[in-house]
C-alpha cells in the first residue's frame, strides 16, 4: 500500500495497533508517510519497528479517565492528532445463556464504549483548534451485521 496516498504532515492514531488489522492499518499509513501513534494493551508487538516517526504506547482503551492524557502524550511525541483509527475489539464466544455479565460489560467497554470516549476527545480536540478536517475511522466486524452464534456481545458491539 506503500505511495497510494500522501499523508505528510498527519499524525494517526492507531488501537489494537499491535497485530492483525491495526498492525497492517498502522503500517499503511506509516508507508503514506504519516507519523503513527500505536496503541495496545501488551506491549508485544509495539516495538518501534517503524523508525521515529512512530512510537507505541500500552494503554487499555477502558481506562477512559486516562484517554485525554493518552492523547496529550501521543500530541506531545508525535504532533497533533488528525486521523484516529479506531480498531480495537475483543470477542467471546458463549452461549447468551451462559454469558458472564463481566464478559459482556467487557465487550461493550472496549468494542463500543471506548470507540465513542476517543472519538468524542479527538472531535474536541479537532474543534478547539479550528481544523478544517480530520478522519475517524471505526474498524466493525461483518458479525455486526449477520451476528453468529455464540457472539451476542460481539455482534452488540
Amino acid at each position: 500500500m506503500a505511495g497510494m496516498f500522501d499523508l505528510t504532515g498527519e499524525v494517526a492514531l492507531v488501537t489494537g495497533a499491535s497485530r492483525g488489522i491495526g498492525a497492517a492499518l498502522a503500517m499503511a499509513l506509516y508507508q503514506n508517510g504519516a507519523k503513527v501513534a500505536l496503541i495496545a494493551r501488551r506491549s508485544e508487538g509495539l516495538a518501534n519497528i517503524f523508525g521515529e516517526s512512530a512510537k507505541g504506547y500500552v494503554f487499555d482503551i477502558k481506562q477512559s479517565s486516562e484517554i485525554s492524557t493518552l492523547f496529550d502524550r501521543v500530541e506531545h511525541d508525535l504532533g497533533t492528532v488528525s486521523i484516529l483509527i479506531n480498531n480495537a475489539g475483543r470477542g467471546h464466544v458463549n452461549r447468551s445463556t451462559m454469558l458472564p455479565t463481566a464478559v459482556w460489560d467487557e465487550i461493550l467497554d472496549v468494542d463500543l464504549k471506548a470507540p465513542f470516549l476517543l472519538s468524542r476527545e479527538f472531535a474536541n480536540r479537532v474543534i478547539k483548534r479550528g481544523a478544517n478536517a480530520a478522519v475517524i475511522v471505526n474498524v466493525g466486524s461483518i458479525f455486526g451485521q449477520l451476528g453468529s452464534k455464540g457472539m451476542l456481545a460481539y455482534a452488540t458491539a
